[in-house]
């Protein structure tokens, strides 16, 4: 679900996100204040299905040129041990967009281009219901998803992009 299909929740998550200084460590990092994703900012309900658990970079259909922040915020307690997908992450700086694959999902990255791109061993933390994670267009991850995890998991996303590299496909706003 958008986001913005509630203004009034776009506007506490808003408020949240600028009173925990969250708003101004992406401007520092964006080196601007930052354009809030309409289309990108949503509260996502992942089912525990496989075909979804490959690995990324949001980079690689944000477009080469992206500059972007996620804000991800656990809403269900998830991850390692969990009946709850959880993400798995590379946490270390990819310093470009690797390659993808031509398969069902055109912004998958194979373990192999994983594997070749670092040697820093993926992470599988365990997130409780307001934990959040931040990453940029370039961070590897993916969903962690084992056959013991039969629950759905909720998280809210929201994007942020530089306002000098505006992505056309997004409405975006002034945060």
């Amino acid at each position: 679900t958008w986001l913005a299909d509630s203004p009034a929740a776009t506007a506490l998550v808003l408020d949240r996100l600028q009173s925990t200084g969250a708003t101004a460590a992406i401007s520092g990092y964006l080196g601007s204040r930052p354009l809030f994703s309409l289309q990108k900012s949503t509260l996502r309900r992942s089912a525990p299905v496989f075909n979804i658990a490959a690995w990324h970079q949001d980079g690689s259909f944000l477009g080469p040129d992206a500059r972007a922040m996620n804000v991800w915020v656990a809403l269900t307690a998830c991850g390692d041990g969990l009946p709850t997908p959880g993400l798995e992450l590379i946490p270390t700086r990819v310093e470009e967009v690797l390659p993808t694959t031509n398969g069902p999902n055109s912004a998958w990255v194979t373990r192999e281009r994983v594997e070749a791109a670092t040697s820093v061993p993926a992470i599988r933390p365990r997130f409780n219901p307001g934990d959040a994670l931040m990453f940029d267009e370039r961070f590897l991850h993916r969903t962690h998803l084992t056959d013991e995890m039969t629950e759905s998991r909720d998280a809210l996303e929201c994007w942020f992009f530089a306002p000098s590299h505006e992505n056309k496909k997004y409405v975006q706003l002034l945060a």
